[in-house]
């Protein structure tokens, strides 16, 4: 069916568009995951004499006949003709037409929020409800590996490698963060002549993840303040040649360019046994927080799905993943499903430490957990939802107290003991054994969600 045969007969009697004050509500509203909050606030954008609950059957009928009749509704159908587009194209190419989009701080945020009623608005009758029209959402994401950044001392910029020419490659090296204290530099390895141009990347990350000791790290650093482990140096952002020391002249002698002042650590430090090493963070210390940046494809999706599967706007969680290899879609299914179950956890207990569970020592943080999230949920959309990938076979058995958990059966009592010693086992490792790592790590560093021992005791032990 073309857009004139599915608009034939609706006449345009809706010409209102979102304010400015209003997109931002919008793109606020959309960042605190209220799903309600965010479809009344834009139908009363988009249609500001809609007098229908747009949540209810009836209303969600009634905002399928209104966008039939509204005048930037008909032009995007128009526009899109059925086939993939950017957001950021529609605006553009509707500015034309609607020049008040030229006005808006973020078109996208208007246009995302009008997708959004499409996809909410129904026909049918109630109770018996059918899509108004099929709406699909793509995501294009690029796997981010061999990540290299530009040397540079103001502006630093991050490219893949095999998007750079030979050229352009001169001037780039891998980079090394760590992610407990922040701290982010070059790695490469000096040649005989102290040049760390990357001729072979291969060879690279062979050395460095055998936590070999040519690898050489430069962090970006004044040399008007010392670091204590690490020597002073420069290095040319032209030809990567890298002068040890903070004496002499700023100029690189092979080129004449203005050298950047780094801090090379001296020696690198390593941890672990022979066949296992990994580098030592030299500012704070870490033993696991240092690591090359760069994010391979199966990561990205994994964090993608967990986002979707723990926003309020994904009311129907499914999941269909496709690879051209049979054992690679066994392990990322697997993997996927572990990273989800992990991000929704940390979500629960963000939420329930940001609700009520702020203040509280540890044991009854864990206990006010369980007792919280029974109160919200089923016993099966309990389990269901905080049972982890590895105990789904979990058979339990003692007395009154039993459940039984396969992809066919879901079987809880409330006064069931095992199973919320392994929740509070999980909460227990996000406050104290996981506190600084990814999803958990960024709340911590944020100060949305951490644990700190209590000061009168800490105190008390020490005088003792």
């Amino acid at each position: 069916m073309s857009a004139q045969e599915f608009f034939a007969g609706a006449e345009v009697t809706e010409f209102a568009l979102p304010t400015v004050e209003q997109a931002i509500e919008l793109e606020k509203l959309s960042e605190e995951d209220e799903p309600s909050a965010y479809l009344q606030s834009a139908v009363k954008d988009w249609f500001p004499n809609f007098s229908f609950d747009v949540v209810d059957d009836e209303g969600r009928i009634q905002l399928g006949y209104e966008l039939m009749h509204h005048s930037f509704m008909q032009s995007v159908i128009n526009l899109t003709g059925g086939t993939y587009y950017q957001v950021s194209k529609i605006a553009e190419d509707l500015a034309v037409h609607y020049p008040d989009l030229k006005t808006l701080p973020d078109a996208d945020v208007v246009i995302n929020s009008l997708f959004a009623l499409i996809s909410h608005a129904r026909t049918g009758k109630v109770g018996k409800l059918r899509p108004f029209l099929n709406v699909q959402v793509q995501l294009w994401m690029r796997e981010l590996r061999r990540l290299v950044a530009k040397v540079d001392s103001d502006e630093i910029t991050y490219e893949i490698a095999h998007d750079l020419n030979k050229q352009q490659a001169k001037q780039y090296l891998p980079v090394v963060n760590c992610r407990d204290c922040g701290i982010t530099g070059w790695v490469s390895v000096l040649n005989e002549r102290s040049n760390a141009t990357m001729t072979n990347l291969e060879s690279f990350y062979n050395l460095y993840f055998r936590a070999d000791e040519k690898i050489v790290m430069m962090f970006p650093h004044s040399h008007d303040e010392r670091v204590s482990g690490m020597i002073p140096a420069r290095i040319c952002p032209d030809c990567l040649q890298v002068k040890l020391g903070e004496d002499g002249t700023d100029e690189c002698v092979n080129c004449g360019a203005e050298m950047v002042d780094v801090m090379i650590p001296s020696p690198i430090k390593t941890s672990g046994t022979k066949n296992h090493k990994q580098y030592v963070c030299p500012c704070c210390g870490s033993r696991r927080g240092l690591s090359l940046m760069g994010l391979r494809s199966a990561t990205e999706i994994s964090a993608s799905i967990s986002q979707m599967f723990a926003s309020k706007f994904n009311d129907d969680k499914k999941t269909l993943a496709f690879s051209d290899n049979v054992q690679d879609a066994a392990h990322r299914a697997g993997f996927f499903n572990s990273r989800t179950w992990r991000f929704g956890l940390r979500t629960a207990i963000q939420k329930y430490c940001t609700e009520i569970g702020s203040g509280k020592n540890l044991a009854d943080f864990q206990n006010g957990f369980i007792k919280y999230w029974h109160e919200h949920m089923t016993d099966e959309q309990f389990v269901s939802f905080f049972i982890a990938p590895s105990r789904s076979w979990l058979y339990y058995r003692s007395g009154k107290t039993a459940f039984y958990i396969t992809a066919k059966s879901v079987q809880f009592h409330q006064r069931s003991s095992a199973y919320a010693l392994l929740i509070q086992d999980k909460v227990y490792g996000r406050f104290l054994r996981e506190d600084q790592i990814g999803n958990a790590g960024l709340a911590w560093s944020t100060g949305d969600c951490a644990g700190n021992p209590e000061r009168g005791r800490v105190e008390k032990r020490a005088a003792a």
